[in-house]
């Protein structure tokens, strides 16, 4: 789908790394003004790498010493803080001796690699540079990376050098599902920091990889040796993604969007600015049918309502938010609110209302036992109907809950949910299996 707009074009004037997997999907993502939000799961994996990131540099136990103030800096609570905190304690790989960590590279005009500033997306590029990323871990075997001043960069820079006959390898940690990564063979951005690695350290051997930091030891996906003609062959695919972004800025900026949508989407940060999210969702919510006909565009929908779904509940977070800072529920007009519904709900003790509907019910007592009020009513109904009994059922089960409340089988709970409401709304009475 593509269309005209009036959306301004993202001013970024390259494309990190850790994009190029979708800017090579859909070269508009990298066009479109991108929202920020906060991404729990993204906070996490940031954590985790700050650990491992202290590992390399200063060894486990001062990366232990810090991972509290680690989980501080990314807002890690409760129990997203402990699961975090116990991965890291779970996972016992430690780099190599001589390893470095979190190293942003970049191609500078004439086509080198260099270090430049920046990190997890955003660099400070010299003119003409392209193409940045940050290398999560690299190192040698079996010689160590050495760290000597390159008469490229004029003696002034201390650079990894990859001593003569050993081979570099290159990691990018991954700390979600290994689902929605590609194979490393065919990941653009294990293989641009690659070839960046390998051009900056004068390696002739890559062992590309990806850690999925899980477990004790991680599970790894690891390439063959990649020569000079494969990391010539990544650095020229990165330049061809890089070209076919900025081409998509230009058009952005004649009004010109072009999106190709697929799985890709659900990660994209330029979801709120996309015509083609927009125009499906406004087809649903008019026809009730998908503005996509054919099979092989059904996964569009399916990424579409999942971000959909990502955007309720961050909507509704942020609107709990507000209720709890200012201590009062959104006034909707006309008697319609939205905020904390308290009311409570009817709570069954199982060990002792099955003697009560066994009692009363006999076999049919395992029917009721799903334990809802309305169950009860139904079986009770059912049971009697069974003996021709008809018109006493409502009597018979306000009877036996009478007798489930006297053992010691019911009880009402408080409840709280956050939802819409009017002032006058009875929210007593609900019934739910124990």
């Amino acid at each position: 789908m593509s269309g005209r707009a009036t959306i301004p074009p993202n001013t970024r004037t390259y494309v990190s790394d850790s994009s190029l997997h979708r800017a090579e999907e859909c070269p508009a993502s990298q066009a479109l003004p991108c929202v920020g939000h906060v991404n729990m799961p993204a906070n996490v994996g940031s954590a985790i790498h700050d650990h491992l990131e202290l590992r390399a540099k200063h060894g486990i136990e001062k990366a232990f010493a810090e991972i509290e103030a680690i989980c501080d800096r990314w807002g890690l609570v409760d129990v997203t803080r402990d699961v975090t905190i116990a991965r890291c304690h779970k996972f016992k790989w430690v780099p190599p001796d001589g390893a470095t960590a979190e190293l942003p590279l970049a191609w500078d005009a004439e086509g080198r690699a260099i270090m430049v500033d920046g990190g997890r997306g955003t660099y400070n590029l010299p003119p003409g540079a392209w193409g940045p990323g940050t290398i999560d871990i690299l190192w040698s075997e079996p010689e160590p990376l050495v760290w000597t001043h390159d008469p490229r960069f004029g003696n002034c820079l201390a650079v990894p050098h990859c001593p003569e006959g050993s081979t570099l390898f290159v990691a990018d940690y991954k700390t979600g599902e290994d689902r929605y990564v590609p194979p490393v063979e065919n990941n653009p951005q294990v293989a641009s920091g690659a070839a960046k690695a390998a051009n900056l350290t004068g390696a002739k051997n890559v062992v590309a990889m990806v850690i999925f930091v899980t477990g004790e030891q991680g599970v790894w996906d690891v390439s063959e040796p990649w020569g000079p003609g494969r990391l010539a062959a990544a650095k020229a695919r990165v330049r061809a993604i890089h070209d076919s972004a900025m081409q998509a800025k230009a058009d952005v900026a004649k009004g010109v969007v072009r999106p190709r949508e697929g799985m890709h989407c659900l990660y994209c940060d330029a979801f709120t600015h996309c015509p083609a999210k927009v125009d499906m969702i406004t087809s649903v919510l008019g026809s009730g049918r998908p503005c996509y006909e054919v099979e092989d565009d059904l996964p569009k929908l399916v990424a579409t309502i999942a971000q959909v779904e990502t955007f309720v509940r961050n909507a509704k977070a942020l609107l709990r938010a507000s209720v709890e800072e200012t201590g009062k529920s959104i006034d909707l007009g006309g008697g319609l609110y939205w905020g904390e519904k308290v009311g409570s709900r009817l709570k069954f003790v199982s060990h002792k209302t099955l003697p009560v509907l066994k009692n009363e019910l006999g076999e049919d007592a395992i029917d009721a036992f799903e334990t809802t009020k309305a169950r009860i009513r139904a079986v009770v109904k059912a049971h009697l109907e069974a003996q021709g009994i008809r018109r006493k059922g409502a009597p018979t089960a306000r009877r036996i809950l009478e007798q489930i409340e006297k053992a010691g089988g019911s009880y009402l709970e408080p409840t709280s949910t956050y939802t819409w409401y009017r002032e006058d709304d009875d929210n007593d009475g609900e019934d739910f299996e124990v």
